[in-house]
């Protein structure tokens, strides 16, 4: 009994840290590359819309998933009920992991629901495309 719990630990923790490794990337591309490549098409001040964050949450979370699934196509998650489960949890946890950290850099003040709403469109696009074409 306690060996399959601490398997089913595991296993979420696992997957919850390869969809946080990835949006961790995602956030290193934000700060460090996308300000000069706005720089280079002559858009330096160039302020993000709604629409724009949205599609760039929905195609890096294909793109991202994508390509974890060619790395590592197993899914961490064995158990169908907790597969579910991380499609449901993940999201929330990436999405207020996001909003605190960069409230932390000080990047605004208090909670950005903004923030939190296309950090957790990712990972739940992440998790339901893993879901869906992993093994």
């Amino acid at each position: 009994m306690l060996e399959a719990l601490l398997e089913a630990i595991f296993e979420i923790v696992g997957e919850l840290l390869l969809q946080l490794i990835w949006q961790g990337m995602g956030e290193i591309f934000r700060v460090l590359l996308a300000p000069g490549l706005r720089k280079k098409i002559g858009r330096p001040g160039a302020v993000p819309t709604p629409r724009r964050e949205v599609l760039h949450a929905l195609l890096y979370g294909v793109a991202c998933a994508a390509g974890t699934l060619y790395f590592f196509p197993q899914l961490a998650i064995r158990d169908h009920s907790l597969q579910w489960m991380n499609l449901a949890a993940a999201p929330l946890i990436a999405g207020f992991s996001v909003e605190r950290l960069r409230a932390l850099r000080g990047e605004h003040q208090g909670f950005r629901i903004d923030t939190f709403a296309y950090a957790a469109l990712f990972a739940l696009v992440f998790a339901g495309v893993r879901l869906a074409f992993g093994r």
